[in-house]
């Protein structure tokens, strides 16, 4: 049976050891809705090197697909997640192997925002780092709910960068989940429907669909929020808030 051993480290980060061969005891997020995490997968070849004349490896570890940079040390690897517009960024876990003794000589991954354009690099100053040098299976996660960061691809790109310090192959990045929530849009100042005031209690919500186009209300300017609602609504509402398609 596989084992996985976890311990706490600084400023929430969470580090998980792989033992033998075990079950998996990370909580598994259930991926929907505005309460509940979702993952976004940043495999190894997202991570591009930002110098052209930088080479990437992918064989430093056997039986395990990782990646480092062979002729450049520290920040040399970034990547774009496509995380959805307006979701808002929860927590992050990467995967390292890493065989080098020496601690001071980082391993890690460092979150960055830019403008929509790529400029104005800023640190979001959060990152996780090896802890171990036990070679793969090493997970290091962080709750990154403080830094209230919302996707906003209008004035904002969130990008990671592969802090690796050694170049022979004892260091590699294997991976990265960033964990997002979906977000309902902030409520507007001003009420698009005469029966829903901005202080009614459902007026963000009833809002949010009109917004996307999903209702326009019942007419005369009303939305009619306590009229019940048809089957025939019903499938309106979904159908355009999912987008359904068929064959």
């Amino acid at each position: 049976m596989k084992r996985r051993t976890a311990w706490l480290g600084l400023a929430g980060v969470v580090v998980f050891s792989l033992s033998a061969s075990a079950q998996d005891a990370r909580p598994r997020p259930k991926a929907y809705g505005t309460s509940q995490d979702s993952i976004y997968h940043v495999p190894i070849t997202d991570f591009i090197p930002r110098e052209g004349s930088w080479i990437t490896k992918d064989d430093a570890f056997a039986n395990t697909l990782s990646r480092y940079t062979s002729n450049c040390s520290n920040t040399c690897l970034y990547a774009i997640p496509r995380l959805p517009n307006g979701a808002l960024l929860t927590g992050i876990e990467a995967y390292f192997c890493n065989t080098n003794p020496d601690h001071n000589h980082l391993l890690g991954i460092q979150l960055y925002k830019t403008i929509y354009d790529g400029t104005d690099d800023q640190f979001l100053g959060a990152a996780v780092y090896s802890a171990t040098s036990n070679g793969c299976g090493e997970f290091v996660s962080a709750d990154l709910t403080s830094l209230n960061y919302q996707v906003n691809y209008f004035d904002n790109q969130l990008y990671l960068r592969a802090y690796i310090a050694d170049m022979d192959g004892s260091q590699a990045i294997a991976g990265v989940n960033l964990y997002y929530r979906l977000q309902v849009s902030p409520a507007p100042l001003t009420a698009d429907f005469g029966d829903v005031p901005t202080d009614h209690p459902y007026f963000q919500f009833i809002e949010a669909l009109s917004g996307s186009g999903i209702t326009a209300g019942c007419g005369n300017g009303d939305y009619c929020p306590d009229r019940p609602i048809t089957r025939g609504e019903m499938a309106v509402f979904l159908a355009k808030a999912l987008g359904l398609q068929w064959p």
